[in-house]
């Protein structure tokens, strides 16, 4: 038989180890801690290398996200159109230099006009600016190059001034060409349209809210720790992939409708676009009122949405809205370009959308194409070759 003494401690040893038939003790929280640990870091590695397969999988089919360099852009109060880009700067778009004129516009200085001149005004946001591409690869840039490579050794020599900013619309456009028309002395005024140009803002409120907060070129203090955060976000394909799907899905729940979504036969059209189609009649009225100020001529040039372009006969919501603005232009004597199909059919031959990567501008190659086609259109109009030297109307 066992010492009495023995047996109690026995006895102890087990009660210590097994309460109410559950295992305790300093020894087992440690060894429990340890296997919480272990499962933590096997999920944690699990998600490390499930996130990096879908990183490389996203990347692979929409390629990569573009790095924000320093300074960013920056805004000044301006009564004509709410704000402007500061003059005789720059800043960086994404990861492209682009230089501010002495008009605040991204372009080379502009001055007078030089005899044999014929002056093209090109207004528009951020796809005329040129976000996300090289200055020499904005369209209005390479619509210049395009027209002079025509020319030839006629007398005459284009040049294409930059009027794009990005965030602008149609009002604030409009604004610009008021402000610095009589400084640039456009002989042609070309309107570029895009689709976000259905939601504006009034001009007093955009001023307003540029007075009380101008933005900064270089964050400091917790705006540059957020700032890196934010570039730290968008690094990643699958977070912007994941950012652009919401978009798209806040958009369709805020307006009911998204650019790319089809319009079914007879369905009713939308009623924010009705709306839209109003304000754009008032819009190009005003434009045709500055051209003939300016003795100048007027185009319409529209952009289309870039899910516009996989199959460019579905009805969209973009292609319908397209198709009745055009027609509103024609009614009123506007020449129309319709962008469309030169983009269209650069996405065919690719198999690929010719946009940045989680960005939605039109890439290099795909502002090419635009300006060569809008350059065989402008051609093509009687008035065209003719139109320097002030023949308005």
């Amino acid at each position: 038989m066992p010492k009495p003494g023995v047996h109690c401690a026995a006895m102890a040893d087990e009660s210590t180890s097994h309460r109410g038939g559950r295992r305790s003790g300093p020894g087992w929280r440690t060894s429990r801690r340890r296997r919480l640990l272990f499962a933590l870091i096997a999920l944690g590695i699990s998600f490390g290398v499930g996130f990096l397969i879908a990183e490389v999988g996203v990347r692979l089919a929409f390629g990569s996200p573009q790095a924000q360099k320093l300074p960013l852009e920056t805004r000044e109060p301006n009564k004509y159109r709410g704000w402007q880009l500061p003059a005789n700067s720059f800043h960086y778009s994404h990861s492209h230099r682009a230089d501010i004129n002495n008009l605040g516009l991204r372009d080379r200085d502009v001055g007078m006009k030089e005899s044999g001149e014929l002056r093209i005004l090109a207004l528009g946001d951020s796809l005329t600016f040129g976000d996300s591409v090289p200055q020499g690869d904005t369209v209005p840039a390479r619509l210049e190059k395009e027209l002079n490579a025509r020319a030839g050794s006629a007398p005459v020599r284009y040049r294409v001034v930059n009027g794009g900013i990005g965030g602008y619309s149609t009002i604030q456009e409009l604004g610009l060409l008021r402000e610095l028309g009589p400084t640039i002395d456009p002989d042609v005024v070309i309107l570029f349209w895009y689709w976000n140009d259905v939601f504006e803002e009034e001009i007093e409120e955009s001023y307003e809210r540029t007075v009380r907060t101008p933005g900064v070129a270089v964050p400091r203090g917790w705006d540059r720790v957020r700032f890196r955060m934010k570039e730290l976000a968008r690094s990643s394909a699958t977070i912007m992939l994941a950012h652009d799907l919401l978009g798209t899905r806040k958009m369709r729940k805020r307006f009911g409708t998204f650019p790319g979504d089809s319009l079914p036969e007879g369905a009713p059209y939308p009623a924010v676009l009705e709306e839209a189609l109003v304000k754009l009649k008032e819009h190009l009225r005003e434009l045709e009122e500055l051209a003939i100020a300016h003795r100048a001529r007027c185009v319409f040039v529209m952009m289309p949405h870039r899910q516009s372009l996989k199959d460019a006969e579905r009805p969209t919501i973009d292609r319908s809205h397209a198709g009745r603005m055009a027609e509103l232009a024609r009614e009123m004597g506007i020449p129309v370009v319709d962008l469309c199909p030169p983009l269209s059919d650069l996405a065919d031959r690719k198999g690929d959308l010719p946009v940045v990567p989680f960005d939605g501008h039109y890439n290099s190659e795909g502002n090419a194409v635009m300006a060569v086609y809008l350059a065989d259109e402008l051609l093509r109009m009687p008035w065209f070759a003719g139109a320097g030297g002030g023949n308005g109307g």
